[in-house]
């Protein structure tokens, strides 16, 4: 599975890291995004960065994998904060 703002495959353990043996790649970029963010809240901002219209919240949901309610949820804490 690939991530499709970032094009950088999506593994089950994220720490895992590999080299060119074995058709396993070297994947340091999704480690490092790993440290400083968490994955959904972190895609959900280059998503709606990345948009040229406005976005439904149904739509975000299903691009990043997530539940329209955690959608919601991050929306009202980032309109709180402004």
């Amino acid at each position: 599975m690939v991530n499709k703002c970032l094009n950088i495959p999506i593994r089950k353990n994220p720490y895992e890291v590999g080299d060119d043996l074995g058709g396993v790649t070297v994947n340091k970029k999704k480690v490092i995004f790993d440290v400083f963010f968490r994955e959904k809240p972190a895609m959900m901002l280059v998503e709606l960065k990345n948009a040229n219209d406005a976005v439904y919240a149904s739509v975000l949901a299903k691009q990043i994998d997530c539940t329209y309610s955690h959608v919601l949820r991050f929306c009202k804490r980032c309109k709180k904060q402004n």
